[in-house]
């Protein structure tokens, strides 16, 4: 059962990988003229004087979000005032609350305080994770345009199953595990930012999407975890960056550890074509996981309401 599950989250990645890189498929193989490519960028990311060049900043609100979800006593005043410095994320908010999930009248949600009361603080503190930290996906034109937007929405769907993961197994507090959710795809996006300014600087060599795809799978959860230290977040994240894998396997994690590992899993499985055979099959590979029946409907329900799926 749990070669089935590491089977299909393999096929899944893959789907995925096709999607972000617009291939039909992955060649086997690296050729031996983009070796100085793969060395190139291990050297870059691994390299400590290049870690502040390399590595994404950390968002200006971010500290300040941090402390919110970590304050039990935490107030939707708190939160709004971490909103009130930002434009764009005062719109976010404002749009969140003026969709079909949360508005509840005929009329437009137009005040800001009436959006915050609408969102309540477990709504308001995804909106403002996702809002924060979203500017730090974009990517300039190139090749690959497809990647960004791609891990993006794979981002946000892990986020989503890692929250409602921890919700319903009281591993994490859900705001947090969905906050790691986002951060765990800082590692591929620097890999990928890396290896594309590598490939600037080799002219003669066309960018391979099987060499970004080994450099990620090689070199992004550890990149994460790297990010996270860098950005002074708690050491519990960034132990859960590190022992998360994307294999699947949940046993000896870490509370946090699991939840990200639960989410990044079943977000992947949803990517997969539509159909019910798919949502058995996930089911299936949640079971051999460990992620219980009723955590698995909960996480697979929200994940196609976000797309208009209904299987």
């Amino acid at each position: 059962m749990v070669a089935h599950a590491t089977q299909m989250l393999g096929a899944a990645r893959l789907q995925y990988y096709c999607t972000a890189f617009r291939i039909t498929e992955l060649v086997d193989g690296i050729p031996e003229s983009h070796q100085p490519i793969l060395d190139a960028v291990e050297s870059t990311l691994t390299g400590v004087a290049d870690r502040e060049r390399t590595l994404p900043r950390r968002p200006l609100l971010l500290p300040q979000l941090l402390r919110a979800l970590n304050d039990p006593a935490s107030t939707r005043e708190a939160l709004a005032a971490i909103i009130l410095q930002d434009p764009v994320l005062a719109a976010d908010v404002l749009r969140m609350a003026n969709s079909p999930l949360y508005r509840v009248a005929p009329e437009p949600v137009d005040s800001l305080d009436r959006a915050i009361l609408l969102l309540g603080i477990e709504g308001l503190k995804s909106v403002v994770a996702a809002s924060i930290m979203q500017p730090v996906f974009r990517t300039p034109k190139g090749q690959f345009d497809a990647f960004a937007p791609t891990l993006w929405e794979l981002a946000m769907r892990t986020a989503t199953a890692a929250g409602i993961y921890a919700t319903r197994t009281g591993t994490a507090d859900p705001a947090t595990a969905q906050l790691l959710g986002l951060l765990s795809a800082l590692g591929p996006l620097a890999v990928f930012r890396a290896a594309t300014e590598v490939y600037r600087e080799h002219p003669q060599r066309v960018p391979r999407a099987e060499v970004i795809v080994r450099l990620i799978e090689t070199l992004a959860d550890g990149t994460s975890s790297v990010i996270a230290s860098h950005w002074q977040m708690p050491e519990t994240f960034v132990l859960a960056l590190y022992e998360s894998r994307g294999t699947g396997h949940l046993q000896d994690l870490s509370p946090l550890g699991r939840a990200l590992e639960a989410g990044r899993s079943c977000a992947l499985l949803s990517l997969a074509p539509p159909g019910n055979q798919r949502s058995i099959l996930a089911n299936k590979a949640a079971m051999a996981m460990g992620i219980g029946t009723t955590v698995f409907d909960a996480i697979w329900s929200a994940l196609n309401a976000a797309t208009g799926n209904a299987n």
